[in-house]
């Protein structure tokens, strides 16, 4: 019999690997191209208001996104999930924001750091983002 205790560790040393993966991915292949990255996102802006948004692109400086409403410029928390209970999470700076013709908004936010990727942690039956 597996004790929880002993797959919690697993879980944890797997996720350790995978979030270093993820951050070498970012570093290396984002370095020096834009790709296509459609993600349901959060952001909360420094104001506290909260804007739910589609990511359009991702580099390594940032992320292009798509949106309903207009958002101020100013400092962001971006919390983007890229499945299976993860979330890429990064401090990032909201630097345009601009109206298409359709009526929809598009605008860029700029990476105050690398993007981490919280894996979801098991505990029992009870699955949540660290």
């Amino acid at each position: 019999m597996i004790r929880p205790y002993a797959i919690q560790r697993l879980t944890s040393a797997y996720d350790r690997l995978a979030a270093r993966a993820w951050e070498k991915h970012v570093h290396h292949i984002l370095s020096t191209r834009r790709i296509r990255f459609r993600r349901d996102a959060l952001l909360i802006h420094e104001s506290g208001d909260r804007f739910y948004v589609l990511s359009r692109d991702i580099s390594k400086g940032g992320l292009g996104l798509a949106h309903d409403r207009e958002m101020p410029a100013g400092k962001v928390r971006i919390s983007v999930d890229v499945g299976n209970g993860r979330a890429m999470k990064a401090p990032a700076r909201l630097v345009w924001c601009r109206q298409s013709e359709d009526g929809s908004y598009v605008s860029g936010i700029e990476f105050l750091a690398v993007p981490i990727v919280h894996m979801s942690i098991v505990t029992g039956n009870v699955a949540a983002i660290a």
